[in-house]
Protein backbone atom coordinates (compact mmCIF):
# COMPACT_ATOMS: atom_id res chain seq x y z
CA UNK A 1 0.00 0.00 0.00
CA UNK A 2 3.26 2.39 0.45
CA UNK A 3 4.15 2.29 -3.22
CA UNK A 4 0.60 4.64 -3.89
CA UNK A 5 1.21 8.18 -4.37
CA UNK A 6 -1.58 9.29 -3.08
CA UNK A 7 -0.98 7.20 0.31
CA UNK A 8 2.25 8.94 1.11
CA UNK A 9 2.93 12.38 2.68
CA UNK A 10 4.04 14.62 -0.12
CA UNK A 11 7.24 15.06 1.27
CA UNK A 12 7.85 11.17 0.64
CA UNK A 13 6.86 11.23 -3.37
CA UNK A 14 9.66 10.48 -5.38
CA UNK A 15 9.90 7.84 -8.24
CA UNK A 16 12.74 5.31 -8.41
CA UNK A 17 12.49 3.28 -11.69
CA UNK A 18 12.59 -0.08 -11.49
CA UNK A 19 13.03 -3.33 -13.50
CA UNK A 20 10.12 -5.34 -13.40
CA UNK A 21 10.40 -8.86 -14.99
CA UNK A 22 7.02 -11.65 -15.00
CA UNK A 23 7.04 -14.83 -12.97
CA UNK A 24 6.96 -16.78 -15.87
CA UNK A 25 10.59 -14.92 -16.16
CA UNK A 26 11.65 -15.93 -13.16
CA UNK A 27 10.63 -19.18 -13.25
CA UNK A 28 12.53 -20.32 -16.59
CA UNK A 29 16.09 -18.18 -15.35
CA UNK A 30 15.72 -20.75 -11.98
CA UNK A 31 14.95 -23.70 -13.89
CA UNK A 32 11.50 -23.90 -11.99
CA UNK A 33 9.98 -25.34 -14.50
CA UNK A 34 12.92 -28.32 -16.02
CA UNK A 35 11.51 -31.75 -15.49
CA UNK A 36 13.91 -31.95 -12.65
CA UNK A 37 13.02 -28.45 -11.11
CA UNK A 38 12.23 -28.21 -7.75
CA UNK A 39 8.00 -27.89 -6.28
CA UNK A 40 6.92 -24.88 -5.53
CA UNK A 41 4.89 -25.52 -2.23
CA UNK A 42 4.03 -21.93 -1.69
CA UNK A 43 3.46 -18.71 -3.76
CA UNK A 44 2.50 -15.39 -1.62
CA UNK A 45 1.16 -12.85 -3.55
CA UNK A 46 0.53 -9.69 -1.99
CA UNK A 47 1.10 -6.78 -4.63
CA UNK A 48 -1.65 -3.95 -3.61
CA UNK A 49 -4.41 -4.34 -6.93
CA UNK A 50 -1.92 -5.68 -9.06
CA UNK A 51 -2.37 -9.13 -8.97
CA UNK A 52 -3.69 -9.36 -12.52
CA UNK A 53 -0.54 -8.35 -13.71
CA UNK A 54 1.16 -10.89 -12.01
CA UNK A 55 -0.71 -13.66 -12.69
CA UNK A 56 -0.68 -12.56 -16.65
CA UNK A 57 3.00 -13.36 -16.36
CA UNK A 58 3.07 -16.38 -14.71
CA UNK A 59 0.38 -18.51 -16.26
CA UNK A 60 2.95 -21.14 -17.35
CA UNK A 61 4.29 -21.40 -13.90
CA UNK A 62 0.80 -21.59 -12.98
CA UNK A 63 -0.13 -24.38 -15.82
CA UNK A 64 3.04 -26.37 -14.85
CA UNK A 65 2.43 -28.09 -11.72
CA UNK A 66 4.88 -27.02 -9.91
CA UNK A 67 2.83 -24.85 -7.25
CA UNK A 68 0.90 -26.57 -5.10
CA UNK A 69 -0.65 -23.71 -2.78
CA UNK A 70 -1.03 -20.13 -3.58
CA UNK A 71 -1.57 -17.34 -0.80
CA UNK A 72 -2.70 -13.96 -2.17
CA UNK A 73 -4.43 -10.80 -1.01
CA UNK A 74 -7.50 -9.12 -2.56
CA UNK A 75 -7.03 -5.39 -2.43
CA UNK A 76 -9.09 -4.54 -5.45
CA UNK A 77 -13.00 -2.96 -5.19
CA UNK A 78 -12.89 -3.17 -8.97
CA UNK A 79 -15.11 -6.59 -10.10
CA UNK A 80 -13.44 -6.88 -13.36
CA UNK A 81 -10.03 -7.15 -11.67
CA UNK A 82 -11.04 -8.92 -9.04
CA UNK A 83 -13.11 -11.67 -11.49
CA UNK A 84 -10.37 -11.74 -14.03
CA UNK A 85 -7.74 -12.60 -11.17
CA UNK A 86 -10.07 -15.13 -9.91
CA UNK A 87 -10.83 -16.87 -12.92
CA UNK A 88 -7.00 -17.10 -14.28
CA UNK A 89 -6.25 -19.05 -10.76
CA UNK A 90 -8.90 -21.21 -11.08
CA UNK A 91 -8.76 -21.79 -14.96
CA UNK A 92 -5.14 -23.12 -13.90
CA UNK A 93 -6.37 -25.72 -12.01
CA UNK A 94 -6.71 -24.10 -8.36
CA UNK A 95 -9.38 -24.19 -5.66
CA UNK A 96 -10.04 -21.76 -2.95
CA UNK A 97 -9.15 -23.45 0.45
CA UNK A 98 -9.67 -20.93 2.61
CA UNK A 99 -10.68 -16.86 3.27
CA UNK A 100 -8.57 -15.23 5.51
CA UNK A 101 -9.20 -12.29 7.18
CA UNK A 102 -6.50 -9.56 7.23
CA UNK A 103 -5.32 -10.92 10.63
CA UNK A 104 -4.98 -14.61 8.64
CA UNK A 105 -7.63 -16.23 10.80
CA UNK A 106 -10.03 -17.90 8.61
CA UNK A 107 -13.03 -15.95 7.00
CA UNK A 108 -16.72 -17.47 6.41
CA UNK A 109 -15.31 -20.99 5.52
CA UNK A 110 -18.93 -22.41 5.31
CA UNK A 111 -18.96 -20.44 2.19
CA UNK A 112 -15.92 -22.26 0.20
CA UNK A 113 -17.89 -24.73 -1.39
CA UNK A 114 -20.21 -22.11 -3.13
CA UNK A 115 -17.45 -19.58 -3.67
CA UNK A 116 -15.89 -22.06 -5.78
CA UNK A 117 -18.59 -22.71 -7.79
CA UNK A 118 -19.62 -18.90 -7.92
CA UNK A 119 -15.88 -18.24 -9.75
CA UNK A 120 -16.66 -21.25 -12.12
CA UNK A 121 -19.03 -19.10 -13.51
CA UNK A 122 -16.90 -16.18 -13.98
CA UNK A 123 -15.76 -16.58 -17.73
CA UNK A 124 -19.62 -16.64 -18.73
CA UNK A 125 -19.99 -13.18 -17.28
CA UNK A 126 -20.71 -10.59 -20.01
CA UNK A 127 -17.58 -8.97 -21.04
CA UNK A 128 -18.71 -5.79 -20.07
CA UNK A 129 -20.49 -6.78 -17.07
CA UNK A 130 -21.64 -4.92 -13.91
CA UNK A 131 -21.60 -5.88 -10.35
CA UNK A 132 -25.38 -6.82 -10.33
CA UNK A 133 -24.92 -9.36 -13.35
CA UNK A 134 -22.86 -11.37 -10.45
CA UNK A 135 -23.83 -13.67 -7.77
CA UNK A 136 -24.15 -12.89 -4.33
CA UNK A 137 -21.08 -14.62 -3.74
CA UNK A 138 -18.75 -12.49 -6.09
CA UNK A 139 -20.34 -9.40 -5.47
CA UNK A 140 -19.03 -10.54 -1.53
CA UNK A 141 -15.37 -11.00 -2.79
CA UNK A 142 -15.02 -8.13 -4.65
CA UNK A 143 -16.25 -5.96 -1.56
CA UNK A 144 -14.18 -7.08 0.92
CA UNK A 145 -10.61 -6.96 1.36
CA UNK A 146 -9.07 -10.78 2.56
CA UNK A 147 -6.87 -12.90 1.88
CA UNK A 148 -7.25 -16.31 -0.25
CA UNK A 149 -5.43 -19.41 -0.02
CA UNK A 150 -5.66 -21.41 -3.15
CA UNK A 151 -4.38 -25.41 -3.57
CA UNK A 152 -3.88 -26.51 -6.61
CA UNK A 153 -6.75 -29.48 -7.67
CA UNK A 154 -6.02 -32.99 -7.81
Amino acid sequence: SSFFEERLAKKFRKSIPVEVVTLDRIAKQEGWLEPSGPPIYLLKVDVEGFESFVFKGGKGLLRSGRVSNIIMENSSFDPHHVTSVLSAIYVAGFRVHMLLNVNGDPYHPEMITQINQAIETIPSLPKEFVLDDCGEDIKFLVKVLFNIWWVKAT
